[in-house]
């Protein structure tokens, strides 16, 4: 295992044809940029939204590498979106970007896994099934909670400052069924509208979305080229890393330093017992970083995760 410590507007492109060219002879150009999106969720018929960026150098004449962003539980599919710096990275980059709802704000992204977190942080979710049911399909004419009034920074987790919570804690089941199929039909829409490169499909998410994204890695192995869980952590001993090697599987571990909800000890954990089972697992601490804030200051090197890393063609698993 590599263990790493680091110091630490977008344009519409559009396309028209030229006077006198027939629109088969120049069909329309996707739209570029960061864009609302919405479809049709067919398992409920319900109509949910996504965020997707696409860059603006995209043409439609050749595939795309695609990073799928798992938002935080209680957030939304814009939160990893806006002002993080992850559009314009992947604009650089050259890579679109899909952040799907997942049903809603609290849908857990179809997590089973038991999940590594402070006693009080713990607590505070006690009402998370309930939300979750309340909530709905979609329903974000609803506020989001308001934030808590100013106060002091929580402490850093200490490393024994820790309680494993069942994931039938965290979500409603039904509901996080919902949420995973749906995260998977909001991939599919986008690929029905862009040029997608299958050998490079990236998932990535913070806290709650680092949860789902090492769920999903290992639900859906054949979809992967490499993965990057941030500040969301599965107790070691539960997770099927195998299921990650025999689909090649590169996985990068983030965490904050001073993270409030979770010590980096815990992903640690997940990274040397990876590393130990076979997968090509690395570990990314970042000095100072919170537990919301931390995998912002390192974009650059998880886009170079994602750069190294494409999916063999005969990279699958064994049922």
């Amino acid at each position: 295992m590599q263990l790493i410590h680091l110091a630490l507007p977008m344009a519409l492109a559009l396309s028209f044809s030229a006077p006198g060219a027939s629109a088969a002879e120049h069909p329309p150009q996707p739209a570029t940029g960061d864009q609302h999106r919405s479809y049709v969720f067919a398992a409920t018929g319900d109509t949910l939204p996504y965020r997707l960026f696409v860059p603006a150098a995209y043409r439609g004449d050749r595939d795309y590498p695609l990073v799928v962003v798992l938002h935080g539980g209680g957030s939304t599919q814009d939160r990893p979106m806006d002002n993080t710096g992850l559009e314009e990275a992947a604009d650089k980059r050259g890579y679109i970007v899909v952040s799907p709802l997942g049903y809603n704000r609290l849908g857990g992204w179809g997590n089973i896994y038991p999940v590594v977190v402070t006693p009080q942080t713990a607590a505070g979710s006690t009402d998370f099934v309930a939300m979750a049911r309340a909530e709905g399909p979609g329903k974000l004419t609803a506020a989001p909670p308001p934030p808590p009034p100013p106060g002091p920074p929580l402490p850093p987790a200490a490393e024994d400052e820790y309680l494993e919570q069942p994931a039938g804690l965290l979500s409603d089941a039904h509901i996080s069924v919902l949420s995973e199929q749906e995260t998977l039909a909001a991939i599919a829409d986008v690929e029905k509208a862009y040029r997608i490169d299958r050998r490079r499909i990236y998932l990535m998410g913070n806290s709650a979305g680092g949860v789902g994204t090492l769920y999903l890695a290992a639900k859906y192995p054949q979809m992967w080229a490499a993965i990057a869980p941030q500040g969301g952590v599965i107790a070691a001993w539960s997770y099927p890393y195998w299921r990650l090697r025999d689909a090649r599987i590169s996985a990068l571990f983030i965490h904050g330093e001073r993270d409030e909800h979770c010590n980096p000890k815990w992903s640690r954990a997940m990274a040397e017992r990876a590393t130990a089972d076979g997968v090509d697992a690395r570990l990314l601490i970042v000095p100072g970083g919170t537990h919301g804030g931390a995998w912002t200051q390192v974009l650059p090197q998880i886009f170079d995760f994602f750069d190294a890393h494409v999916k063999a063609a005969t990279a699958g698993m064994k049922e």
